[in-house]
């Protein structure tokens, strides 16, 4: 196998919206069992309302991040979960531990150029106790918790990401080449990286390559999830069938609607059209967590309930500002929504809730999250769709 080369590589830096491997069950009011799981378009383009955050949510939690020398962070986005402590990436190589009260456990770094070192960490979990970090078209590698490297193997496949499963790995393979001429948007390859199954034809790609940070897959029960760049369509991979799960029908405010043809220069054209041109999923078993890339700011973020097909726009814009709160998420967990908030915009987001809304950690005060350049965490418990 080989990576094609002489692509021009664009890689987008956007944290809107995180799609780890930590899809759990839910607490939320309302039968779970009989959401089915059959294929499910929603239409968004008709009846959506347009709520403030404030307005969705019922209760939510803070917890500040500790800030030290070590742990001085320009985000907190796409943190993965193991043993009720968070781990993340951020910039320069850094890959950080802290409990789950916000304490700093480690700040690991061991990026270079060497066999024990990573070059950049495209993704990130966690295995039992060891860290696994991807790089893209080059390997996995895995160290302990307290930085010591472990094991790696090669992949020489330039999957825009990659995550554990059964017994090898999914790709999101839309910009690679497998086994030396193939050309598919998603595979499955076992422990040795031999190809298993390949699904979604490539077909002929423009000279270019689009990543985001936001991974393109998730574990959800005992499937994959791929929802890859720019699409509209949300698929199913459980080692026996790949098949359509879930679209997201967005009309004329889809930029792809009238383009038939994936041109070197669909980027800048979708881009500047003003429309929404990439979704990003977040799924769980009751709810749906989706932001749009392009379209309105500050208003591209939606919430769809698997149960009673009810969706709402989730309107982050501040008051009599053009700005908006800068909350992220990064997975589901009981019915919860957790991920993470800048520190200026927590008082922001308090003043449009009610006391007894909100709460903070255990060693959390709002003090301390607003004399830190650190983001916090959240966790959000939302409002039942009946109130919607």
């Amino acid at each position: 196998m080989h990576t094609s080369q002489g692509l021009l590589c664009i890689i987008i830096g956007l944290s809107i919206l995180s799609c780890s491997s930590n899809s759990e069950g839910e607490s939320i009011a309302g039968n779970v069992d009989s959401i089915s799981d059959e294929f499910v378009s929603y239409n968004l383009t008709v009846d959506t309302p347009i709520l403030p955050i404030g307005d969705l949510i019922e209760t939510i939690e803070f917890t500040r991040l500790q800030e030290t020398d070590e742990s001085l962070l320009s985000n907190a986005n796409n943190y993965v979960q193991y043993d009720g402590n968070i781990v993340f990436s951020g910039s320069e190589g850094n890959v950080y531990a802290f409990t789950g009260t916000g304490e700093l456990i480690r700040r690991i770094n061991r990026k270079g150029d060497g066999p024990e070192e990573y070059s950049g960490v495209q993704d990130l979990w966690m295995q039992g106790d060891s860290i696994g970090i991807y790089t893209r078209g080059k390997y996995i590698k895995w160290y302990d918790l307290e930085g010591n490297f472990l094991d790696a193997v090669n992949v020489d496949v330039a999957a825009g990401h990659l995550i554990p499963y059964g017994n090898g790995y999914a790709m999101d393979a839309g910009y690679a080449v497998l086994d030396d001429s193939l050309r598919f948007n998603f595979a499955y390859v076992d422990k040795e990286f031999n190809t298993k199954d390949t699904f979604i034809p490539a077909g002929e790609l423009p000279n270019m390559r689009v990543f985001t940070s936001n991974s393109t897959l998730q574990t959800y029960q005992e499937k994959v999830l791929f929802h890859r760049m720019m699409s509209d369509t949300i698929y199913a991979y459980d080692e026996t069938y790949f098949t359509p799960f879930m679209h997201f029908d967005l009309g004329d405010d889809w930029a792809f609607k009238d383009i038939e043809k994936f041109s070197d220069q669909v980027f800048s054209q979708v881009t500047s059209s003003g429309k929404a041109w990439n979704i990003v999923s977040l799924v769980s078993e009751r709810m749906v967590y989706i932001s749009l890339f392009g379209g309105e700011s500050g208003k591209n973020k939606m919430l769809i309930d698997r149960l009673t097909g009810e969706k709402v726009k989730v309107d982050l814009t501040i008051p009599e500002s053009d700005e908006s709160i800068s909350l992220f998420a990064s997975y589901w967990l009981n019915g919860e929504l957790h991920g993470s908030i800048q520190s200026p915009d927590v008082a922001i987001l308090i003043s449009m809730l009610e006391e007894g809304q909100y709460s903070f950690n255990e060693g959390t005060t709002l003090e301390e999250i607003e004399s830190s350049e650190n983001p916090a965490l959240v966790r959000v418990k939302l409002k039942d769709s009946s109130e919607w």
